[in-house]
């Protein structure tokens, strides 16, 4: 939480989105990555996606995966819902990276 002193009133900023948080059990590591699919997302931020590129054709190479990769709009919001629903729905794993 961000606290500022603004003349001479003290503003509360609350840094929560309106979203629910969901109650998700941890997902089960995966045996291999031999033949699945990696999604990856980038914080939009320069260089992620960079980074990711790099990490999907290195995975790609030494573990046969294929990968895509997706950037959320804004860097500074949570992804969209239906840019994460997406996302999950195709991808055996996701791996999200950021930049600067």
């Amino acid at each position: 939480m961000v606290v500022a002193e603004r003349q001479g009133w003290l503003v509360v900023l609350d840094p929560t989105v309106g979203e629910e948080v969901r109650n998700l059990a941890p997902a089960t590591r995966l045996e291999t990555l031999r033949g699945k699919r990696v999604g990856m997302m980038s914080n939009g931020k320069p260089m992620a996606d960079v980074f990711l590129r790099h990490l999907g054709a290195l995975l790609e190479t030494r573990h046969g995966i294929e990968w895509e990769l997706v950037a959320k709009p804004d860097p500074s919001r949570i992804a969209p819902r239906d840019l994460l629903d997406s996302l999950s729905a195709k991808s055996h794993a996701i791996i999200t990276g950021v930049g600067d």
